[in-house]
């Protein structure tokens, strides 16, 4: 596997055991971890402990991730997805309850990461209904959001919330006005902020900025990015 973060030829596999990671890219020191199950990805992948993950996205160590879906008895990868880890907020991870006092590791408290949640854009197709994608487009894919990583991680919601509303939109041309159809639920996830409307332009405008809207004409965006 190549890394889709910078396209070197290929990651490395980490020693047996090594917290968190499976693999890094000795060119841009990427490093990421593997999920693969047998069964579709579905809306919750799980995951290690709860604790564990919240404090790695909040001190910004969060690995970034490969989830696997694999078919058994074929012997056959049929999708294969990264996801970056600044797509990865702590609005992702899902507490699960802890294991009875009977289990042999009773009180533990593991979670899910709601894979579903995370914005299209930070989920980036590598191999997809056993179809593979061609390196060039993925590690764009990867490139296009990479500013992402050098926002705060408070603010980093603001970004997978505006992107979430814009691909309910399902189309690459919207107006402003329809981005504020979606002021009702911003408000109740964010309920300290009392000037949505001007939150939903300013990351207009930072995605903008970015190249990855157009300003087609007043109150009129055009999405740069698939």
């Amino acid at each position: 596997m190549y890394c889709p973060a910078c396209g070197n030829v290929s990651v490395r596999k980490c020693k047996d055991n090594t917290p968190l990671i499976d693999f890094w890219c000795e060119n841009c020191n990427k490093l990421f971890q593997l999920k693969s199950r047998g069964t579709p990805l579905g809306s919750k992948v799980v995951d290690a402990t709860h604790d564990t993950m919240i404090q790695a996205i909040v001190s910004n160590k969060t690995p970034n991730f490969f989830f696997l879906h694999y078919v058994p008895d074929k012997l056959m990868v049929h999708d294969l997805v990264a996801v970056p880890s600044y797509f990865i907020g702590t609005e992702h991870i899902e507490k699960r309850k802890p294991l009875p006092p009977t289990a042999r590791r009773a009180g533990w408290v593991g979670c899910n990461i709601l894979f579903g949640n995370i914005p299209k854009e930070g989920r980036i197709p590598i191999v997809c209904d056993g179809s593979i994608r061609t390196k060039e487009n993925v590690v764009k894919q990867w490139a296009d959001f990479d500013f992402i990583s050098k926002q705060k991680i408070e603010n980093r919601g603001w970004v997978y919330d505006i992107l979430n509303c814009i691909n309910l939109l399902g189309k690459n041309q919207f107006t402003l006005a329809e981005l504020y159809d979606f002021e009702e639920s911003l408000s109740l996830k964010h309920p300290d902020n009392f000037n949505i409307k001007p939150k939903i332009r300013q990351q207009l405008q930072i995605l903008r900025d970015k190249g990855l809207l157009r300003f087609v004409e007043r109150g009129l965006y055009r999405k740069n990015w698939i």
